[in-house]
């Protein structure tokens, strides 16, 4: 799956929108560039840099693990398409007694090793209780 390499360059963006969000409102005023009409904070407080990593570690590490969260979750729910709205199996009378006291397989068409007559003769021969073909 993809999912890791996603999720690694979320964390990585996260990582850098957070050492570039502190830096400009914190160490830097833009008073040479015209184009941004902000002027930056300028935060100094007793001698100390204008721009020190260590007091920024917590939001650096809270917006890299937002960021690759959030795209993990959701990331995870795409690739995996979901939520499926709709499944064929729910025209099911007999699919409504899953969750209470049985036991349902489902068998997709979509593999191209699938053999209706193969398929049916081998579940058939398993003695279920009910043995239905349902349609798309």
């Amino acid at each position: 799956t993809i999912l890791p390499i996603i999720v690694f360059f979320a964390g990585l963006t996260g990582t850098v929108v957070g050492i570039v969000l502190q830096w400009f409102t914190n160490a830097v005023g833009l008073k040479f560039w015209a184009l941004v009409p902000v002027i930056g904070y300028d935060y100094l407080i007793s001698g100390k840099p204008a721009w020190s990593i260590p007091a920024n570690i917590p939001v650096i590490f809270e917006l890299t693990i937002l960021l690759a969260a959030c795209t993990c979750v959701f990331g995870m729910l795409f690739l995996n398409r979901l939520p499926q709205w709709y499944h064929p199996t729910l025209k099911s009378e007999r699919f409504r007694r899953v969750t209470d006291d049985r036991f349902f397989l489902v068998i997709e068409a979509r593999d191209p090793l699938f053999f209706r007559q193969k398929t049916a003769a081998l579940l058939s021969s398993l003695h279920p209780l009910s043995l239905e073909e349902l349609e798309a």
